[in-house]
């Protein structure tokens, strides 16, 4: 048995063992050799208080400190004292080593300390010994409060401070009645919890364990919680309407789990104190401050300026969204076709290749590819990575770093699979990163039940929990590309997969699973966004992406790392759902790409500003959700004079003047019955064959445009609203409009407009 597991939060333990002046000697000591001292200081910490051997300054001048280290490395050798790789638990050993080389500085009495590679073996016997004799209740106060949610996905609760200041009694009722509600969730949020643990270990001496058991002071307490959560939330500088959301929220789970089924006491009044809690306003959200101080939005893949000015919301609306997000597709793309032709060649390799009993090579006799990828063909992931981590191809002493090897085998490194979810949620915007990062292949019971073929589509079948537990459940019908893409992800894992079966690991379940920067232990995959500290310059990872993305994009460099300080699934699925929006001119139908249940007029509010917004209900947008096709009222070389404009702005110009216009009111209500009637906000589109023309012209040179040609905003527009109009007018009744479009079809050339749609700024 393990006693500290993998993510148990040992950090937030408080040393009760260690005396406090041995933890600032032990600390100050780590800061001088440049060693992390944090996790070994806990695990010292757990080894001595399980053991009931406390270590006070004046031991550190005793033999029972050579007893204590020499048991603490045995302890290491193995999992039994904590559940992390052997490489991490080499590194405390010599962490600890350094350590106490540094203390003996202070204290020149303490007993001399061995050094080496082989303590954690040597010490092991010794420590199997100690281990037969370990305080019980205490062995059970650091293996943690674990909870874990219907997926399996496991979090520890921070307890142990309540622990020492409630009682081992009063953090047991409150751990089993989180664990057992939990267990029911498809979410695992306890940041709620542990913020209440830790303000109630903070005030112990006001908020005894019987608080809860009367009506008066669970009501008190949890008003000055409340006070105690908005303050520090205001410090940091948090959203407080978003606060009082949290805070609500947690009360009502508070009323369901602890106070309906009789655990704690009613409050006062009935209710626990809630929070004057409103809507958020969608264009309060996502804002901040760009290094050039001007407030921007961030949901999407680029800053988008709260002000801008009408050239500008063209660009950003036809332009950037969507070349940023071709240059994410075109990376993707080329990502997941090199990472799955390398899974590709190890096969081939393996093939041909030979096995080879590793044990009994001869020093320096390094292996070759073929080899290598056979012995992994065929006894899978449980080999340990030592038996591949060097290798010669053409000549016997050159070796290969093991990261450089898992990279060549077409191994699911980390941040491997990412163009995969990115490029899945550009073709599924419905999915978000949670459906995907925490996606189930198969169930509980073995059963392949979320990439299931369902009549002649295959479909991934998963949760998206924002909706509740009665309407969580998605279906999402996968295209051929989708579904190509799904199977690709399940190749490329399958070693680590069956490794995690064999070892009874739920992880082989999911769908995204990693083994790391080489041959670590397999996990479940998940999404790290980059960021501005990840692509920090001479980064590996910030080198390796410019690489990547540079045949897909001529930005500047600088340029180029603050997109990519940009892109996250989150904001490549805003920025792909606002493309729709934009293609669509619906906010129904956009609703419906990202899967809501109701239609939200505001919903454009959180990815754009407001001046975008109100750009979108200007006459020369709001053309797309209600017109009205008319005849243009003027006889005029319309085509002649749009030709002889000396700038795409004057054309610009002349066409909202020519191609939009309004209707006489005697035309409009001849006999003025509703002349009391509002402007419904309908858009009357003039057309002629001249006007079609001019449109259809443009569209061509947009369509026509060489790759890397920059084509102005402005004619994109145009360009978008010709082919709208163009599917208008061929679905109306009126002949003379189709013959109008006819004739333009005729007239219109590509050539006559391109020194507009080429222009190099607007």
């Amino acid at each position: 048995m393990t006693i500290v597991k993998k993510g148990s939060p040992i950090e937030t333990y408080p040393f009760r063992a260690l005396a406090p002046d041995v933890v600032e000697l032990f600390q100050r000591c780590a800061e001088r050799r440049k060693v992390p001292s944090t996790t070994t200081l806990k695990l010292l910490e757990c080894f001595c208080d399980i053991t009931n051997q406390p270590l006070s300054f004046l031991k550190l001048s005793s033999s029972e400190l050579t007893h204590i280290v020499a048991g603490f490395q045995g302890a290491l050798f193995e999992q039994d004292l904590v559940g992390t790789s052997d490489v991490t638990r080499a590194k405390i050993s010599v962490y600890l080593q350094d350590i106490l080389l540094e203390a003996r500085n202070y204290v020149p009495s303490m007993p001399p300390t061995e050094c080496g590679s082989g303590l954690r073996k040597k010490y092991n016997t010794k420590w199997k010994k100690i281990l037969l004799g370990v305080d019980q209740c205490k062995v059970n106060y650091w293996t943690g409060w674990p909870v874990e949610n219907r997926k399996g996905t496991k979090l520890y609760c921070h307890f142990a401070n309540i622990h020492n200041s409630h009682g081992h009694d009063f953090t047991s009722g409150l751990y089993e009645q989180l664990r057992l509600h939990i267990s029911g969730y498809g979410t695992t949020q306890i940041t709620m919890p542990n913020k209440m643990a830790g303000f109630l270990s903070q005030n112990s001496d006001s908020w005894p364990e019987y608080t809860f058991n009367d009506s008066t002071m669970i009501y008190n307490f949890f008003w000055d919680f409340r006070e105690s959560f908005f303050m520090s939330g205001e410090a940091l500088g948090l959203d407080i309407d978003a606060q009082m959301k949290t805070w609500n929220k947690y009360i009502g789970f508070v009323e369901k789990i602890f106070i309906l089924p009789g655990v704690w006491a009613e409050p006062l009044g009935g209710k626990l104190p809630l929070a004057p809690a409103k809507r958020i306003d969608g264009q309060s959200t996502n804002v901040r401050k760009n290094d050039d101080g001007a407030e921007v939005k961030v949901k999407l893949v680029m800053e988008v300026p709260l002000h801008v000015t009408e050239s500008e919301a063209i660009e950003i609306l036809f332009i950037s969204i969507s070349k940023r997000l071709k240059i994410i597709e075109g990376w993707a793309k080329a990502q997941i076709a090199d990472l799955y032709s390398r899974v590709l060649r190890r096969k081939q390799l393996a093939a041909n290749g030979e096995l080879v009993d590793t044990t009994k090579r001869k020093k320096g006799h390094l292996l070759i590819i073929p080899n290598i990828c056979c012995i992994f063909e065929t006894y899978g992931y449980g080999e340990p990575y030592s038996h591949y981590a060097s290798l010669s191809v053409d000549t016997k002493d050159s070796q290969t770093p093991a990261s450089d090897l898992a990279s060549y085998m077409g191994m699911p490194l980390t941040g491997s699979l990412m163009p995969f979810k990115l490029l899945i949620i550009l073709r599924h915007p419905i999915i978000t990163s949670e459906f995907l990062g925490d996606f189930d292949l198969w169930n509980k019971q073995g059963q392949r039940s979320g990439y299931v073929l369902d009549g002649s589509v295959y479909k991934l079948v998963g949760y998206k929990d924002r909706k509740g537990a009665g309407r969580s459940e998605q279906k999402i019908t996968l295209t051929s590309e989708t579904k190509a893409l799904v199977d690709q992800i399940i190749e490329i894992t399958a070693p680590l997969r069956e490794y995690l079966k064999s070892q009874g690991d739920p992880s082989w379940r999911k769908l995204f699973i990693t083994c790391g920067n080489a041959f670590s232990p397999p996990v479940k995959s998940t999404i790290t966004p980059w960021s501005r500290s990840t692509l920090k310059p001479g980064t590996y990872l910030r080198n390796n992406l410019l690489a990547q993305f540079r045949p897909h994009t001529d930005m500047p460099e600088d340029d180029l790392v603050k997109f990519l300080e940009m892109v996250s699934a989150s904001s490549v699925r805003a920025s792909r759902v606002t493309e729709i929006f934009i293609k669509t001119h619906s906010a129904e139908t956009t609703s419906q790409a990202l899967g809501h249940d109701s239609y939200d007029p505001n919903l454009m509010d959180h990815y754009l500003p407001k001046v975008i917004i109100d750009f979108l209900h200007e006459r020369r947008m709001r053309v797309f959700n209600k017109v009205l096709i008319c005849h243009s009222l003027k006889d005029s070389p319309f085509l002649f004079r749009a030709s002889n404009f000396s700038s795409v702005d004057e054309l610009d110009t002349f066409l909202v003047n020519h191609a939009f216009g309004d209707i006489p009111a005697y035309l409009q209500d001849p006999e003025g019955r509703h002349e009391k009637l509002e402007n419904d906000g309908t858009v009357y589109a003039l057309v002629s064959a001249d006007i079609l023309s001019v449109l259809l012209s443009i569209k061509l040179a947009v369509e026509q445009a060489p790759p890397n040609q920059k084509v102005n905003a402005k004619a994109v527009y145009w360009a978008s609203y010709a082919g709208f109009l163009e599917g208008e007018i061929s679905k109306h009744r009126d002949v003379t409009y189709r013959s109008d479009l006819h004739k333009a079809s005729l007239t219109a050339s590509a050539a006559s407009m391109e020194r507009f749609v080429y222009e190099c700024s607007i």
